[in-house]
């Protein structure tokens, strides 16, 4: 089962999620919108995290097309 604030580590690298969406019917796959941990696109005033919304597995955790 997947959480809001949980940490997933996918990609070679490791993300926090923001927000849960929806199950695909066929798949029982969850989109998900995630915040890197590591990773940041430099600003003026502060830096932000890189996001992401991916389709993902809540069993094993496996991720698939992901919006970078």
């Amino acid at each position: 089962m997947i959480q809001i604030d949980q940490i997933i580590e996918t990609d070679g690298d490791t993300w926090q999620v923001l927000a849960i969406g929806a199950e695909h019917e066929d798949t029982g796959e969850v989109i998900v919108h995630l915040q890197s941990t590591t990773r940041v696109i430099p600003g003026v005033k502060r830096d932000t995290p890189v996001q992401s919304d991916c389709w993902i597995n809540p069993t094993t955790l496996q991720t698939r097309s992901c919006n970078w």
